[in-house]
Formats: structure tokens, sequence, C-alpha cells
């Protein structure tokens, strides 16, 4: 068996566009698509983070070696900051979001991905939770995040496997977690 650093460079699939950022995972074929959803809210598992947009290539460039593009590989101890996120654009976040399991929300319009705080997803199967709210930074960009912001940010980590209320496992999310 051989060691040493991972490997970030992958095959994109046929016709894909996304934002640089988006997240992707590996698909049957061995190349990388855009994460699947339905109803905007991530169904599938997680590879990681496009590092460059999608080119929307042909079948005949798509998964060719001409075709590699960077993706950061996500794993469950990494942290992200990323913003609450309703449709009525009022979500306020809250002390209480802390340890919560949510979704996440996909915005056509944006291209961006967003805590999911339009859809419950603790219950019975949980089997959208996706992410863990662990806390709140204190800034964004330079810009002051007050607990209580309208479309605040949050610090997440992303689950490994989606675990229903009675502890049975449902889903691998991160393919790159063991």
């Amino acid at each position: 068996m051989l060691g040493g650093a991972e490997q970030p460079w992958f095959k994109e699939e046929t016709s894909q566009t996304w934002k640089a950022g988006s997240l992707v995972y590996g698909n049957a074929s061995g190349n990388v698509a855009i994460c699947t959803n339905a109803s905007q809210q991530l169904d599938g598992v997680i590879l990681g983070q496009a590092q460059t947009i999608g080119r929307n290539l042909s079948a005949a460039a798509a998964g060719s070696p001409t075709s590699p593009f960077m993706v950061r590989p996500i794993r469950p101890t990494d942290i992200f900051v990323a913003n609450a996120y309703h449709t009525n654009g009022t979500q306020v976040t809250a002390q209480t979001d802390l340890y919560d399991i949510k979704g996440l929300y996909y915005v056509a319009a944006t291209g961006l991905w967003h805590v999911d705080y339009v859809n419950a997803v603790e219950g019975a199967t949980d089997s959208l939770g996706r992410v863990i709210i662990i806390g709140f930074p204190d800034y964004v960009d330079g810009v002051q995040n007050t607990i209580g912001d309208i479309l605040g940010y949050v610090l997440v980590r992303f689950l490994a496997m989606s675990t229903a209320s009675d502890g049975v496992p449902n889903q691998r999310i991160l393919q790159y977690a063991s």
C-alpha cells in the first residue's frame, strides 16, 4: 500500500455547470457532478467542494484526461462558515440553533448552497440531515456576525452519516469519510 498526499484532481461529468465552491460528488462512472437535490434539498452524497467552475463539457471531452479539475474533499472534522437560509428571507439565527442537525438548501438562481432553515430534517429518519451547527462566527468577510441576525452565519461540520433517532445509520453522506 502506498501512502502520500491525497489526489485532488478529478474528471468532470458531461454537461456540468456549477460555481467554484459548489458541492460535488463522485458518480458511478468515476466522474464528478454537482450534488443532487430534490425540491432544492441536498439528497445525495458529497465528495467535496469544486475549486473551479463546471465547464459544461461535451460528451467527448468529459471524463477525458484533458478535463481534470480540483476538488477539496470534505471530511467530518472540517469546519465551514455557512449562512442560514429560508425562502421567506426572514430567518434569524438563535443560540438554540447550536447542535441542531440541518439539511442543505440549493438556490438555483445563485448557484449557492445554504444551511436549510426551510425544511425540518430531525425526526424518525433524519435522512436529509447533512450538517450540525457547532457555533457562530464573530466576523465574516470583515463584517460582524451577531446571533439574531437575519440570514446570519453559522459554523457547521458535515455529518459522515445521517442517523435516525433510534441510532440506526440511514445514509452515507461524505464519500471521503471512513
